[in-house]
């Protein structure tokens, strides 16, 4: 009777290798290496800047910012000029006089001047109708850019968006107050624009909009 021929026990696990590198050439092909889903999530973090960061960069260079900026520095170094060009119902108010009394133009620009100029004691106090804008950018408050969006279509003109800027104070003194007296640290405030380029009446005092939400008293 002739024996059971010997089976090659070498050439099986050489075969055996040769299968899983085949299949392992081809994984490498069809699905990538095995790292190959964290590496592209590196490099798709390193080029995706932070959302947050992104959009407050187009807000900063966005046209409603830079006029809404402008007017920011125009109240901050009371230069009333350029505040009451920039403003509409200032502007409402010069074309009503120059229609109706023309003689009166210079002194309704003054007392709007005026309003824009003179601080006055217990005027800084934040109240629910809000504040007048110079009570918010003071002299000495930081003032930056924290975000852009769409306009209200509820103001006296068609608004291209609303700028909402983050205001800080140095030092108490210097600082917006609530209407106990207490120190505002920071708040954000919101400006909105119209289409061609002026700074709408927001509040029922002053023209900015106040998120209260978002004052601090963290000094």
């Amino acid at each position: 009777m002739r024996g059971k021929r010997p089976r090659n026990k070498a050439g099986v696990s050489i075969a055996v290798i040769l299968l899983f590198a085949a299949f392992g050439v081809f994984s490498m092909f069809y699905w990538g290496p095995p790292n190959q889903g964290f590496i592209e999530k590196q490099e798709e973090f390193r080029q995706t800047p932070d959302a947050a960061a992104k959009k407050r960069v187009e807000a900063e260079n966005s046209e409603a910012a830079k006029i809404a900026l402008l007017y920011v520095s125009a109240v901050q170094t009371a230069v009333c000029t350029r505040a009451i060009d920039l403003t509409w119902w200032m502007q409402e108010r010069l074309q009503f006089a120059a229609e109706n009394s023309p003689d009166g133009v210079s002194a309704v620009r003054q007392e709007l001047c005026d309003g824009i100029t003179k601080r006055v004691r217990g005027g800084n106090q934040l109240r629910s109708e809000g504040v007048e804008d110079q009570y918010v950018f003071t002299p000495m408050a930081k003032v930056e850019v924290a975000a852009l969006e769409p306009g209200r279509q509820d103001l006296s003109k068609a608004s291209m968006g609303r700028v909402w800027l983050e205001v800080s104070y140095p030092v108490p003194t210097q600082a917006l107050e609530d209407d106990n007296g207490t120190p505002i640290k920071s708040l954000r405030v919101g400006v909105s624009m119209s289409n061609d380029g002026y700074v709408l009446k927001a509040g029922a005092i002053g023209n900015l909009e106040i998120d209260f939400d978002s004052i601090s008293y963290n000094w």
